[in-house]
């Protein structure tokens, strides 16, 4: 079994990159079966959820407070209902963005506003500090339109736009390194659990 477990997922590898070449009947086989594989994983995940979260709880334990809950859920699926009741979605869907916004919102004030600040303000006693203080300030300046760039101005802008190429380099870079290891990951896998090239 472990064997023919190998072969497919060697098989899926060798499907998956083929699209490289050119599209194929070998790469739409993979395709509709990671697609299907990851519907019925999301469908059982989900039926597990609402079990254990909201029908044990409810039948053998008393929890009368998993309802509302269950009652929100079950009025996302009234938008396949008749136009009179299809409304009734929109009050759990509401509660979702409201909830979803707010979270998103106050992460994204812990990490990218207060963490950012309070990154800036640490006592400058090494050069790591001093460069990336200096660059903040001058990506500030870079996006300071009331005036017109000229001067002290013109070079604190122009750090700055430098200061964002090296951000958005290493940014672009990293997600290349992730990629690339995906990819050296696979052809490990190929090389060596399939094939036994590399022990």
């Amino acid at each position: 079994m472990d064997t023919l477990g190998i072969w497919v997922g060697a098989f899926l590898t060798l499907s998956f990159l083929s699209i490289l070449f050119k599209e194929n009947p070998f790469y739409r086989l993979a395709e509709h079966l990671y697609v299907g594989l990851a519907a019925g994983q999301a469908i059982v995940m989900g039926w597990l959820n609402v079990k254990n979260m909201a029908i044990t709880p409810l039948t053998k334990e008393g929890r009368f407070v998993v309802i509302i809950p269950l009652a929100l859920g079950i009025l996302l699926y009234s938008r396949f209902l008749p136009s009179q009741v299809r409304w009734l979605n929109r009050i759990p869907s509401a509660f979702l963005v409201g909830v979803g916004t707010g979270l998103a919102f106050t992460r994204f004030a812990q990490s990218d506003l207060i963490g950012q600040i309070r990154g800036a303000f640490v006592p400058i006693d090494s050069v790591n500090v001093l460069v990336i203080f200096i660059g903040s300030l001058s990506t500030i300046t870079y996006f300071f339109f009331t005036k017109e760039q000229k001067g002290a101005l013109k070079v604190t802008s122009q750090i700055g736009r430098y200061t964002m190429m090296i951000a958005f380099g290493s940014a672009f870079s990293n997600t290349v390194m992730g990629r690339l290891s995906l990819l050296i990951g696979r052809l490990q896998y190929l090389l060596g659990d399939w094939l036994g090239i590399l022990k």
